[in-house]
């Protein structure tokens, strides 16, 4: 291991960060709770069985609760000091925690996934999108297993990933902040073709354009898990391992967000019958709807103004439009149609 920033004075080695924690990953756990239990409320107000894909977020939601609460628990075994600081028992149990959040992670992340897939199917029952499903499905789970499988045997024996008493000559381990880092690459581009599913089989719905617009905001809202993946990636990717204890906590964050965050986006597509019970007349579909309606009402206002005023003034606009089209108007020059329009409207009042 390279010299410490804390042991050449870079670092005050006294600072800790650890407590940063609790105000960035526990609100965002919270909601995801949240969303599972009015998903679950949601289908009783349908009357609607639970199904697999309810099943698969309540799976990912307690994989998501174990990584937070390890993560919650990290800055008693050293995450947010520097290394210097941390015995080196801690910085053993440190190791083990990352071991096992690895694992935990892996699962929890493929699991979601599942879910998301899963709800897919059912809101889309066509062989496009089964195959569509299967496919990503496919690699999500395979994704989830490498990455359990590497985190588990990435050294020889297994117990040198954390065991510092181990000796160089008798272990031998891979280079994982590389492979993690290419790992969480493809883990987002699986994020981006999930979010892609569903937005392409929306809009040809037979239903009103403010619904359009709802759905597929709610789906849009997958994104959040592919901006979260790349922030985590960037983490990911500058972790100082000459200083793993100080630089982890914000891969550390960043990893129960996400799992979070995937929890609450599983969700959100199913939660249309709890918005409608608490707004029933006031809900985003009719405030959009609103909108819209009242755009296609003044369009609808101006071009009947517009007839009337021309059967109204017909010979003044008959000779305007002549005038438009061949650029005379006695000495002042071609006049534009907001021009027309405006002298109609004088003649109108």
């Amino acid at each position: 291991m390279a010299e410490s920033p804390c042991l050449d004075g870079t670092f005050n080695c006294t600072y800790q960060n650890g407590p940063t924690l609790v105000p960035h990953v526990v609100p965002v756990f919270a909601v995801a709770v949240l969303a599972v239990a009015l998903r679950m409320y949601s289908r009783s107000l349908i009357r609607q069985n639970r199904n697999a894909s309810d099943v698969t977020v309540v799976i990912g939601l307690l994989f998501s609760a174990a990584l937070t609460g390890m993560i919650l628990y990290s800055p008693r075994i050293g995450v947010g000091r520097h290394v210097n600081d941390v015995p080196i028992p801690s910085i053993e149990r440190l190791l083990i925690s990352l071991f096992v959040g690895c694992i935990l992670y892996a699962f929890a992340i493929s699991i979601i996934k599942i879910s998301i897939l899963l709800l897919y199917r059912s809101l889309f029952p066509t062989p496009g999108i089964n195959l569509a499903t299967n496919i990503i499905g496919g690699l999500s789970i395979a994704w989830g297993i490498e990455t359990a499988l590497v985190g588990t045997f990435s050294c020889s024996p297994v117990r040198a990933f954390w065991d510092l008493s181990i000796n160089k000559e008798d272990k031998k381990c891979i280079d994982t902040t590389t492979f993690f880092i290419a790992n969480s690459a493809f883990h987002v581009v699986l994020d981006i073709a999930i979010l892609a599913i569903p937005i392409r089989k929306v809009w040809p719905l037979k239903m009103t354009v403010q619904k359009k617009i709802v759905v597929s905001f709610m789906f849009l809202l997958g994104g959040f898990i592919c901006i979260i993946g790349i922030i985590r990636l960037f983490f990911l990717a500058t972790l100082k391992m000459d200083d793993v204890t100080w630089s982890l906590i914000d891969t550390y964050v960043w990893s129960s967000v996400e799992t979070s965050v995937g929890v609450i986006c599983a969700c959100l597509p199913t939660l249309r019958p709890v918005f409608t019970k608490l707004f029933p007349k006031g809900g985003l579909e009719t405030r959009i709807g609103t909108v819209l309606n009242t755009q296609r009402s003044h369009r609808a206002q101006e071009r009947n103004s517009f007839v009337r005023l021309r059967e109204e003034s017909k010979g003044i606009t008959v000779t305007r439009e002549i005038e438009l089209e061949s650029g005379i108007s006695d000495g002042k020059g071609k006049l534009s149609e907001e021009e027309v329009r405006d002298d109609m409207w004088r003649y109108k009042g």
